[in-house]
């Protein structure tokens, strides 16, 4: 049986997820900006 935060774990840690990959696009972008 799962305890009772698993479920609010999961949508942090997804939501972690979706920060990280909004994160590594914008430094992606600032280094296209700079390079170019």
């Amino acid at each position: 049986m799962p305890h009772c935060g698993s479920g609010q774990y999961s949508m942090l840690r997804h939501t972690v997820t979706v920060y990280n990959q909004i994160e590594a696009y914008c430094i992606r972008t600032l280094i296209i900006i700079f390079v170019f």
